[in-house]
């Protein structure tokens, strides 16, 4: 964890990543708190352009297995998705991983449930209910609201069974990291 303390002390101290670490402590917090925080210091490694230490933390989500804990797996989860999207979409084991959480319960009501939820998230369904996460005139970043909708973004990408193109995706989440990375030059 001494990765994810230096980072997050990094973070701690620069806008705008300051308000997501500061009520972080990684001594006081348990496993599933931990692999929150994994979570986030990847993606905003990422946004930060320290692909290198995105992929650290990566590392340590991506070995997680599946436990049957669903909101333990969405930290795990958000961390595959960015792997694959690092990975430019090609790394269909990962994708595999993710789809072979829906056959996880024993029984088939909950496996066919969990099969329609992804397969509604697959088309866009969740994308629908969440609004675009800041306007061109913001000036700060709530990480809390853009890396999950970054996150469904690459999620669409992957397993892509909506009216959404590939070309128009790719076009949010360049226009999502183009505002971060204007946002965090700012403050430089």
């Amino acid at each position: 964890m001494d990765l994810f303390n230096e980072t997050s002390l990094d973070f701690l101290h620069r806008m705008p990543f300051r308000e997501l670490f500061k009520k972080w402590d990684s001594a006081k917090i348990g496993t599933d708190e931990k692999l929150e925080m994994l979570m986030y210091a990847a993606y905003c490694s990422y946004f930060d352009k320290k692909d290198t230490i995105a992929k650290k933390f990566l590392t340590i989500l991506t070995k997680e297995e599946f436990e049957g804990d669903y909101d333990k797996w969405t930290w795990i989860e958000g961390g595959i998705l960015l792997q694959i999207h690092l990975e430019n979409y090609s790394n269909h084991q990962l994708k595999d991983r993710l789809e072979s959480t829906l056959d996880y319960a024993e029984d088939e009501t909950v496996r066919k449930i969990n099969r329609k939820a992804f397969q509604r998230r697959t088309k866009g369904f969740l994308l629908n209910k969440r609004e675009f996460p800041f306007s061109t005139e913001d000036k700060t970043v709530d990480f809390l609201k853009v890396i999950p909708y970054f996150s469904e973004l690459i999620f669409i990408r992957t397993f892509n069974e909506s009216d959404i193109t590939n070309e128009q995706l790719s076009l949010k989440m360049s226009l999502i990291e183009d505002k971060i990375t204007q946002i965090i030059s700012s403050y430089k």
